[in-house]
């Protein structure tokens, strides 16, 4: 996918943050790159999720919030297409089994993520900080992370939909 009309809005990072957002009072479309088979779970421009209805009657609006976006210039593609906000992240790092480095305080290029995790080289995760009911969320302080639960995963699958590349995290 491409990019999303916000008309010089610069603060779309909230839409890949988590949390609710407001809803935008005007009609969002989302350009295309190419043209092909649309894909059921898709990124935009600047991480931001893009789903059909397919995923988005597997996902819980508790743990998710979709804005309506249309596709540009695809007058022939019929699906219903919504830009997903993850509303939860969790605390859930098992830091003394991971291997990872955090931003630094006098970094040069972000100091403003001192204390966050910068990458993983191994990610492992505490299940006992994990809710049960958790099925799809981001990491607290990675958020370029989401986590499903194996019950989501199965959905997805058992659905056939398409976009998306699984990692097992242990």
């Amino acid at each position: 996918m491409g990019n999303i009309n916000f008309d010089g809005e610069w603060e779309f990072w909230k839409y890949v943050s988590p949390g609710r957002v407001d809803i935008p009072q005007k009609e969002l479309f989302i350009t295309t790159r190419k043209k092909g088979i649309p894909l059921d779970f898709t990124i935009a421009d600047f991480e931001l999720l893009i789903v059909n209805d397919k995923v988005k009657d597997l996902i819980s609006e508790e743990e998710v919030q979709f804005i309506p976006v249309k596709l540009e210039a695809q007058p022939d593609v019929k699906l219903n297409y919504s830009l997903m906000v993850i509303n939860n992240e969790i605390e859930c790092v098992d830091e003394n089994k991971s291997v990872f480095m955090k931003w630094e305080k006098d970094d040069l290029v972000r100091p403003d993520l001192a204390g966050e995790y910068e990458f993983f080289e191994k990610l492992v995760l505490d299940p006992d900080n994990i809710p049960q009911q958790a099925h799809i969320f981001r990491l607290k302080n990675y958020h370029i992370s989401i986590v499903i639960s194996e019950k989501l995963k199965l959905l997805f699958e058992e659905s056939n939909v398409s976009g998306i590349k699984y990692q097992k995290l242990t």
